[in-house]
């Protein structure tokens, strides 16, 4: 996938001027890029730390760590809809709901997690904060 970004990146997307946005109605418009950061830094992060510990949320979907996966991808999709974005991150969308398909198809019937205390689900939230403030840090914003 990386390559596939790279060839994207440096050839096609220069030739034909896909690397520039594709949604003209979007220009000057910042609400997709705003939209899309909430939902990769916020619900991502927090089904990625309910994959980690068990909180409330993670009660609720069999797969968190998949579907924040999914949602990242999606995001950054959103973000930057040039060639080589959709090529590696719609190559990890994909990943993503392959596995869960072949998770449930192998696991069969789920069964939820026990219940747990509002602590976990306030360690939960501490930690996804901390996760996001991480992710603006290694951003560059």
């Amino acid at each position: 996938m990386v390559i596939g970004w790279q060839s994207a990146s440096q050839g096609i997307s220069r030739e034909f001027g896909l690397g520039q946005k594709a949604w003209a109605m979007m220009n000057g418009v910042e609400i997709m890029r705003w939209v899309s950061a909430f939902i990769m830094l916020f619900l991502a992060s927090g089904l990625l730390v309910s994959s980690l510990i068990t909180t409330r949320l993670s009660r609720q979907f069999r797969h968190p760590q998949l579907l924040a996966a999914m949602l990242w991808a999606l995001a950054h999709i959103f973000l930057n809809w040039e060639l080589a974005s959709i090529v590696l991150f719609g190559g990890f969308l994909m990943w993503a709901m392959v596995q869960q398909w072949a998770i449930n198809h192998r696991e069969g019937a789920w069964q939820k997690p026990v219940r747990v205390s509002w602590r976990r689900d306030v360690l939960g939230l501490i930690l996804t904060i901390v996760l996001m403030a991480l992710a603006l840090i290694m951003h560059g914003r």
